[in-house]
């Protein structure tokens, strides 16, 4: 399984540190990019976070 669906789904089940996860997407826009294009569009992911 390609990396970053191993960690978003480890996140979703809680075995992945919110503060991890969210380091990680900034990481990695194009993960971040994915993510926030299956989400509806009046919700920002990154404010999730914080």
């Amino acid at each position: 399984m390609i990396d970053y669906k191993r960690r978003i789904i480890d996140f979703i089940e809680g075995t992945y540190a919110p503060e991890d996860f969210y380091a990680y997407l900034e990481s990695d826009r194009h993960v971040l990019d994915w993510l926030q294009s299956i989400i509806p569009q009046d919700k920002d992911l990154m404010m999730s976070f914080k």
